[in-house]
């Protein structure tokens, strides 16, 4: 996937009629080494507090070269904060995407869906109506995060239930970058907060609701678990391949959503709730099949 998603964006930069800006090259820079971390703890795993700094360190990277937003909008209220708050906020909540996508990884095609659809419509919407005529830099993050999708598309034929190859460290942490710029340079065009998450709800309820209730439990919170909502389904129903197409589906539902919030047809934060709702319902359901 990763090769894939190299591959492509090295097309559309060769492919370009004019300059490439030099935030998209570091981006692409800040991307490789992601990639470049992820294999060397899939081959030698790292220590947790390295790992963590790199991917801030990187995530930085991208914040700075991309830019921070004088504002953030979500469900219609606007946010202002200075800049070097909104900016440490935004590294702090990449790190923890990057992460959590890694956590999410856990079965059968699930990231592999997630970045499909994700990747997909947050390139779209880069694309229009956030790229004015002769923007660049619009444009050739719209065309990582569509090429990004293209190769999860690839990459599903071999990772879907049963699956013969795995995304590993180098794959999800990579692809947890990917949403990141993506987020970033929708934030930055004044893309409301909850129309460039909404494509990602599974992923961030399910990890974060997840680490919420083991810090509330006291566990320890670098040990290895099992009580992700989708591993738990996964038990219940004993299949990876449902479980991968629930999760694909509620984020189809949720860049349905987002597009449905950006066209003002949904009032600002009513697909939040909805999607909020629905999920509680499967955590419920979860409970009951112990």
């Amino acid at each position: 996937m990763v090769l894939g998603a190299g591959a492509g964006a090295g097309l559309a930069l060769a492919s370009a009629t004019q300059p490439v800006p030099w935030a998209v090259l570091f981006v692409l820079g800040c991307l490789a080494a992601m990639a470049l971390l992820g294999w060397w703890d899939d081959h030698e795993p790292l220590s947790a507090r390295l790992r963590l700094f790199v991917q801030l360190f990187l995530v930085g990277g991208v914040v700075i070269a991309l830019g921070v937003p004088g504002q953030v909008a979500f469900g219609g209220v606007v946010v202002l904060l200075p800049a070097l708050v909104i900016g440490a906020l935004m590294v702090l909540a990449g790190a923890w995407l990057v992460n959590l996508t890694n956590f999410m990884d856990g079965i059968d095609g699930i990231a592999g869906i997630q970045g499909v659809v994700a990747c997909g419509y947050l390139g779209l919407l880069l694309f229009h109506p956030f790229a004015a005529a002769g923007d660049q830099e619009t444009r050739q993050l719209a065309a990582l995060g569509l090429v990004t999708s293209i190769a999860c598309v690839g990459f599903l034929g071999w990772n879907w239930p049963p699956a013969r190859i795995f995304m590993g460290d180098i794959g999800s942490t990579f692809l947890g970058l990917v949403f990141v710029v993506e987020i970033v340079g929708l934030l930055v065009r004044a893309c409301p907060l909850e129309v460039a998450l909404l494509p990602l709800f599974p992923f961030v309820a399910d990890a974060t609701c997840t680490l919420a209730r083991r810090a509330l439990r006291r566990e320890r919170l670098s040990t290895a678990h099992r009580t992700h909502l989708y591993q738990r389904l996964a038990r219940a129903w004993g299949s990876h391949q449902l479980v991968t197409l629930l999760y694909g589906g509620i984020a189809a539902a949720g860049a349905a959503g987002a597009e449905l919030t950006r066209r003002g047809m949904l009032p600002g934060g009513a697909a939040v709730v909805l999607l909020a709702l629905g999920y509680g319902a499967l955590v419920w359901y979860a409970r009951g099949r112990g």
